[in-house]
C-alpha cells in the first residue's frame, strides 16, 4: 500500500466512525478552540510525517471539536446536511481534482455542470451556465 492509499484509508476509517457515531453522540462540541491548537500542535513540524500520520491527528484531534451538525438531532439553525451520493461524489471529486477551467480542458466536468444547469435552471441545452465555488469566484 503507498503513502496516498494509506492516507486515504485512514480517511475512510476516521469518516466511517464519525457518521456511526452521530446517532449517539452529544450535539455540542466537547472541545474548545485553545484545546484543539493544543491537540493538533501550535508550532511547524520539524518535518514532514506520513500522510496517514497528518490525516490521523487532523481527525484525532479535531473530532472533540465537531459539533455534530449532522445527526439529524441537531436543531440550532437551518445548515443543510450531506447526503451520502454527494458525500462520495465530493470525494471523487477531490480525488480527480480537475481544473474545470474550459470546456476542452474537463469534457466530463463540463458535461455534469450542463446538465445539472438543466435540471436545476430549467435552461435550454444551447444555453450556457457555470457553477461557482463561491461568490468571490463568480465576480
Amino acid at each position: 500500500m503507498d503513502a496516498r492509499e494509506a492516507a486515504l484509508r485512514q480517511a475512510y476509517d476516521h469518516a466511517v466512525r464519525w457518521l456511526a457515531s452521530l446517532p449517539d453522540r452529544r450535539i455540542p462540541a466537547r472541545a474548545t478552540v485553545d484545546e484543539i491548537v493544543g491537540a493538533l500542535g501550535a508550532e511547524l513540524p520539524a518535518g514532514p510525517g506520513t500522510p496517514a500520520d497528518v490525516v490521523d491527528l487532523l481527525a484525532t484531534a479535531c473530532e472533540p471539536g465537531l459539533t455534530a451538525f449532522p445527526s439529524g438531532r441537531f436543531y440550532g439553525f437551518v445548515v443543510g446536511g450531506t447526503e451520502p451520493a454527494a458525500l462520495a461524489a465530493d470525494w471523487l471529486v477531490s480525488a480527480w481534482d480537475q481544473n474545470c477551467v474550459m470546456r476542452t480542458v474537463s469534457p466530463a466536468y463540463t458535461a455534469a455542470e450542463e446538465i445539472a444547469g438543466g435540471w436545476v435552471l430549467g435552461l435550454p441545452g444551447e444555453s450556457s451556465v457555470g457553477f461557482t465555488t463561491g461568490a468571490t469566484m463568480a465576480n
